[in-house]
């Protein structure tokens, strides 16, 4: 597909439409939740400490979402936890 959008300072620029439902029309609405999960996102780096997995497990997070590096790469020890 490509490029989906590109953002320059506050100017966002799309270059297609979504054809599914999405946002509050769809599954994923959640104006009706009065909590939801706890989510942490995880931002690799080089040498960032895999015992962040650890951490997130003992206080019990519902989900933990990985940001990794370049094309989404993560470190050996990263790659283990995961």
């Amino acid at each position: 597909m490509g490029c989906i959008a590109t953002i320059t300072d506050s100017d966002v620029e799309l270059y297609y439409r979504s054809t599914k439902r999405h946002t509050i029309d769809s599954e994923f609405d959640c104006r009706n939740y009065d909590t939801l999960p706890e989510v942490r996102v995880l931002y690799a780096y080089a040498d960032a400490p895999a015992d962040w997995f650890d951490q997130c497990v003992e206080k019990g997070v519902s989900g933990i979402v990985i940001a990794g590096v370049g094309n989404g790469n993560l470190s050996s020890a990263w790659k283990r936890k995961v």
